[in-house]
């Protein structure tokens, strides 16, 4: 073969290979960036598995993961926070007694997305929010609940500003005794 043919050929070979490398090159970083979101949502999805959350919204009964509901007559923003007034529903054949309900606001866990992508390996969601992510907590006695009643209930949640309709709020069972219908 003749010498211009050798470097004909070895310059298509050049550029179909260089090609090759930067098709692989973008289908391996759309790939990495798929793989990342994946990766985000599983943090969500394990995050929120065991939670209960609520919207802040009059006149709708909201269920809790564990069956329980959840009704706010009035949800208003106060100058200490914001006040929810509402009753918990109690479905089951159960009676509960000594329930304390406790109602945490927190910020939009999208906004710890930026973190998550800057290390997606060392990212631990509850470590990394841990309580930088509440905005308020509080907790209020409900007593006893009655198998198929409501028991209303009454509280402030601190440090919550704004429009509180646009919040959500994560519920927690505290200290409940269960007690079956005899």
């Amino acid at each position: 073969m003749k010498k211009a043919s050798l470097l004909t050929l070895a310059g298509v070979l050049l550029l179909f290979f260089g090609g090759a490398i930067g098709f692989l090159a973008r289908e391996q970083s759309r790939l990495q960036k798929d793989v990342q979101r994946i990766e985000w949502q599983n943090e969500i999805r394990d995050y929120n598995r065991d939670r209960s959350e609520v919207s802040l919204r009059v006149g709708t009964i909201q269920f809790l993961k564990n069956g329980f509901t959840l009704a706010f007559d009035t949800v208003e923003s106060t100058p200490t926070g914001v006040l929810l007034v509402g009753k918990f529903g109690n479905p089951k054949a159960l009676n509960l007694s000594s329930l304390t309900l406790a109602l945490e606001v927190d910020k939009p866990i999208w906004k710890f997305q930026d973190t998550f992508d800057k290390d997606p390996l060392g990212f631990e969601f509850a470590a990394e929010a841990g309580d930088s992510l509440v905005i308020g907590k509080a907790e209020v006695l409900v007593g006893d609940v009655p198998a198929g009643g409501t028991t209303p209930f009454r509280i402030v949640v601190p440090n919550v500003k704004g429009n509180p309709v646009s919040e959500t709020a994560l519920v927690k069972l505290l200290d409940e005794r269960y007690t079956y219908l005899r």
